[in-house]
């Protein structure tokens, strides 16, 4: 999983209450710890979790967080919440948030439009600084490197290859029968 340049963790996290923070896959849990022996080369690591921010502070070091664990391990920057996330909130978000990076925008300024967008796009409540306001970047808030798309370009020439490939023997079939 860590041979990738967009790293997205959408799951659960929190700090414990020994102040150990760990996020959970489906039969495991993986530990600060753990995170400080791995390698990485990602540009961007998104912590879709609550709490990925947090954890021990410790003098001289600062906390001891899960985007700290992805910082050690060699990512360039981080997407973290500060709080509990919403997963409503933080999905909305996310979405707008991928949609600017595609269109070129640096990391600072696509998290700040996606979050500008969810405002624009809410009433009441749901404005709540508590819906929005968690989720931070951290590290290189400049633009990827890698390039980010829906669909990859080999696909698509792929696909518009065998498209025209069936429509050439569609009209020689046609004009054969003929």
């Amino acid at each position: 999983v860590f041979d990738y340049k967009i790293i997205h963790l959408a799951t659960h996290a929190d700090v414990g209450e020994d102040t150990r923070p760990w996020i959970a896959f489906r039969d495991d849990k993986l530990s600060l710890e753990e995170l400080y022996a791995t390698k990485n080369q990602a540009e961007l690591v998104v912590l879709s979790a609550c709490n990925t921010s947090q954890g021990e502070l410790r003098t001289g070091e600062g906390l001891m967080s899960l985007a700290r664990g992805f910082f050690s391990s060699g990512t360039q920057s981080v997407v973290a919440t500060l709080w509990n996330a919403n997963d409503r909130s933080t999905e909305a978000i996310m979405v707008d948030f991928y949609k600017q990076l595609k269109k070129g925008r640096t990391r600072d300024e696509a998290l700040q439009y996606a979050k500008q967008q969810y405002l624009r796009s809410r009433s009441g409540s749901a404005r709540s600084p508590y819906y929005w306001s968690s989720i931070i970047l951290i590290g290189d808030a400049g633009q990827l490197d890698a390039p980010v798309t829906g669909i990859p370009n080999y696909y698509i020439i792929i696909g518009t290859g065998l498209v025209l490939l069936f429509a050439g023997f569609w009209v020689i079939r046609r004009y054969l029968r003929s």
